[in-house]
């Protein structure tokens, strides 16, 4: 999509832009990642509440880091989808992350290379900004002066690069501005209260523009013209008509008729869970799964056991015998696990 333009640079805090206006458009996207991280999928499945799992992840990712040079500074286990686990690692350094992306960098796990998915922006204080759907005959200097004068973005932090989009044949504006931003930081963290900061609206000429970034949450149309008042999503508004019964005079956190729906949800919720454990209760195993692998051949039962007692596993333990069924008989044998 970002080849459909041509990046003009209208501002540059130190001189020279921090990234390609190219690179800054591929920031927008959400991906779910923290800021500073990286996300791989395991080809197999993953529980992290387990020592087995957990550990041997912790210790491989730290061989990583210390084989590549890089700084580690937390391991996120975000939830599975469809039947796959990931594990996001957070850096340091926006270098760190750039190197393993680019780079393709990846860790050993159980015999198995966990594949490399995506990763966020890479400086953890940086968020990419679009102005969406400016007319094709601003005045690009006065849309310049109105950002870096813009007092929630000011409130947010600092303005680092902005870019103009235009037609790559015509160089006609194609009404989107990129906007690279550094947050401001409390003891070098960016704050929440920041993040919620970062405006989904900008107002130029006396009308609200949309402004597109990475996990924006639902800023109240109502209120978008509004420049002093705090993030606040429709539910919450106190001048909208209330979003669940459309009567005015209060909102959807507060209205009676929402607040009877999530109780009864609740109360269908919780007999659905006493009947899942009224059927887990008649289980052999509570952590048993309908997905589960055979269970070994006695013979390569005997080999598994005979190697997990080399690594200090005990052969009649639950640990080994999730590692046996999640990871199947193969992914334990001696050639895989190595001498």
């Amino acid at each position: 999509m970002s080849a459909a333009y041509k990046y003009r640079l209208l501002y540059s805090q130190g001189g020279k832009p921090f990234m390609s206006g190219e690179d800054l458009y591929f920031e927008l996207e959400t991906t779910g990642i923290p800021p500073g991280g990286v996300r791989w999928q395991f080809s197999m499945r993953y529980r992290p509440t387990k020592s087995s799992y957990r550990d041997v992840l912790l210790e491989n990712i730290l061989a990583m880091c210390k084989k590549h040079k890089l700084t580690p500074l937390e391991i996120r286990h975000p939830l599975p989808q469809g039947g796959r686990g990931f594990v996001d690692v957070i850096f340091a350094k926006g270098e760190d992350v750039l190197k393993v992306y680019e780079g393709e960098i990846t860790f050993d796990f159980y015999g198995s290379k966990p594949e490399l998915v995506d990763r966020a922006m890479p400086v953890r204080k940086h968020v990419a900004l679009c102005i969406q759907t400016l007319p094709s005959s601003s005045n690009l200097g006065e849309v310049l002066a109105a950002v870096k004068a813009d007092a929630r973005i000011q409130e947010t932090g600092n303005v680092v690069d902005v870019w103009s989009l235009h037609c790559p044949d015509s160089d006609l504006f194609k009404g989107k501005v990129l906007v690279l931003l550094e947050l401001a930081t409390q003891n070098g963290v960016v704050p929440l209260k920041a993040r919620a900061s970062i405006p989904g609206w900008f107002v130029f000429n006396e009308v609200a523009y949309l402004v597109r970034f990475p996990d924006r949450p639902q800023w109240c149309f109502h209120c978008r013209y509004d420049q002093d008042g705090s993030f606040h999503s429709i539910h919450t508004c106190p001048h909208n008509p209330c979003s669940s019964c459309k009567k005015k005079g209060h909102t959807a956190v507060d209205c009676a008729t929402r607040r009877a729906q999530i109780a009864k949800k609740k109360r269908g919720d919780a007999r659905a869970d006493a009947s899942s454990d009224e059927d887990d209760d008649d289980d052999d195993d509570d952590d048993d799964d309908d997905d589960r692998t055979p269970r070994a051949t006695s013979e390569a039962r005997a080999s598994m056991e005979r190697r997990f007692a080399e690594l200090g596993i005990r052969g009649d333990s639950a640990e080994a015998e999730e590692l046996a069924q999640d990871f199947g008989v193969l992914a334990l044998s001696e050639s895989d696990i190595g001498s």
